[in-house]
């Protein structure tokens, strides 16, 4: 049986994949997408986000609902982007002295000068 620490790794072990990764943020401002849109977003084969989406939806981190013959994909639980938030704080606190900008922009996401 796992206990809260198996899963808390199992959940990061998902979103330690950048194609996952990037899935959770281009879903961040839309309500839901179709595969076909992640796919030209994110400029990956269809394959490759076939897979990671199944993913995500079998580690309940997304979900999908079929309106005719199209799928939308779904945050599950927008509290994921307050726990993504407070990451990427800790980063920005904790870590950013030791990473140089570029590494840090990699990380965060975030703009260096807009925080220097």
């Amino acid at each position: 049986m796992k206990d809260k620490y198996d899963l808390i790794i199992e959940f990061f072990d998902i979103l330690s994949d950048r194609t996952r990764f990037d899935i959770v943020e281009l879903l961040r401002d839309d309500k839901q997408r179709t595969p076909a849109e992640i796919i030209k977003e994110l400029k990956k084969s269809q394959s490759t986000i076939s897979q990671q989406l199944k993913k995500l939806v079998q580690s309940n981190i997304i979900e999908v609902h079929q309106e005719g013959v199209k799928k939308y994909y779904k945050i599950s639980d927008p509290q994921i982007y307050i726990l993504l938030t407070q990451i990427s704080d800790f980063i920005h606190k904790v870590l950013k002295p030791t990473l140089d900008i570029e590494d840090y922009k990699t990380l965060t996401r975030v703009n260096p000068e807009d925080i220097l």
